[in-house]
């Protein structure tokens, strides 16, 4: 997977999270999806900004295990999106900048 391909996956996560959250509205969950989202938000930036420092931990672990349990047909994008980073190793953030 290139890394647009990764962003791809990574804006239809934010995508999927952002109805989530529309359909979350005036409910309980509302507020912890707005804050994964922005997670994600800044995830896919950091990426593109070529800051591996703060990608490192990995999509999984900066949403936390909360939100996942919660709604679990988000995890499967972000364990692909986590598998994805791996692979691509140090290197990853690297690809996303189009600036080199």
């Amino acid at each position: 997977m290139t890394s647009e391909h990764l962003s791809r996956e990574i804006s239809k996560l934010i995508a999927a999270i952002e109805r989530e959250w529309r359909e979350e509205l005036g409910g309980p969950e509302a507020t912890l999806t707005e804050t994964v989202l922005r997670k994600v938000h800044r995830f896919l930036t950091m990426l593109k900004k070529d800051d591996a420092n703060n990608t490192i931990e990995g999509l999984q672990a900066q949403i936390g295990p909360d939100w996942l349990e919660s709604h679990p047909w988000a995890t499967p994008y972000v364990l692909r999106i986590d598998a994805v980073l791996t692979t691509m190793g140090d290197n990853s953030s690297n690809q996303f900048n189009t600036d080199h």
